[in-house]
């Protein structure tokens, strides 16, 4: 089938599910753009219902490796030609890709909390706001093999375009669960030390044990963690800084924390 028209009903879809995140929800669904992306989707078991291939394609070699990819599928994605200025219309022209999908929500929030592997690293991160320090944060745990992300109270929908396309494909190799609350992460995060990350606070990040099974907490950006997400950790650390500077961006203390967990991991392996 090809689409010609901007007031196709795919490409409605396509528009509104980018847009809005009670579209998001109401559909079940969210993009994802850029056929390396989808292909990275698909190896990781998110298997897309929709696909719209832009006609003409800017690269037409990888447009075919991303139709062998969806022909292996045991379970058939609809793909659908569309005009490129139809695609350009409907998406983010700036992304300049040659392939959208519509993927299932629940093939990456499908996680609740309580049934995420404890037995490494996980981060739990209260009211981030940021599209690129979430899309950053993904893109540290995967590389650091962490078990997951918590997000807990009001975060920034993991979902949105802007965090799809910050993660480059790690958002389908982190298990991702949302909280409402710090008690209730703390609830289902059960069986590992819970160590808040602060400015000032607790030991230094090169002298506190991260070694085991850990819960890593941080706050957004505005004003760290809460005083109820605070009560909610057994123990403190805090990145030294020099000079006049305030803090760290979250997600700057994030990858500096994951990987001296991962340096100390390697450290207690026996030889």
């Amino acid at each position: 089938m090809r689409i010609t028209s901007k007031a196709n009903e795919r490409i409605k879809l396509l528009r509104a599910v980018l847009s809005s995140k009670k579209d998001r929800v109401r559909e079940g669904l969210f993009a994802v753009e850029g056929d390396r992306v989808i292909r990275e989707a698909i190896a990781a078991g998110c298997l897309p219902q929709v696909v719209l291939l832009r006609d003409p394609p800017r690269r037409p070699e990888a447009v075919q490796a991303l139709r062998q990819a969806l022909q292996s599928l045991s379970v058939q994605a609809q793909v659908l030609i569309v005009d490129g200025p139809v695609l350009n219309d409907a998406i983010d022209v700036t992304a300049s890709v040659d392939a959208v999908a519509l993927c299932p929500t629940a093939a990456v929030l499908a996680t609740p909390a309580g049934s995420l592997d404890v037995s490494g690293l996980l981060l739990a991160i209260e009211r981030l706001q940021d599209p690129g320090n979430l899309g950053t944060l993904l893109r540290t745990a995967h590389a650091a093999e962490a078990k997951g992300i918590v997000l807990v109270g009001p975060c920034v929908d993991p979902l949105s375009p802007k965090v799809v396309r910050a993660t480059a494909g790690s958002l389908f190799h982190v298990p991702l669960a949302l909280a409402g609350s710090p008690e209730e992460a703390r609830v289902a995060l059960r069986g590992v030390r819970h160590v808040g990350a602060s400015a000032r606070d607790g030991v230094a990040w090169d002298r506190v044990d991260l070694h085991a099974n850990v819960a890593l907490w941080l706050g957004g950006e505005a004003h760290g963690l809460t005083a109820e997400a605070r009560a909610c950790c057994d123990e403190w650390v805090h990145i030294p800084i020099a000079g006049t500077a305030d803090s760290l961006n979250v997600a700057i203390a994030a990858a500096v924390l994951t990987f001296e967990h991962v340096r100390q991991r390697r450290l207690a392996r026996p030889t």
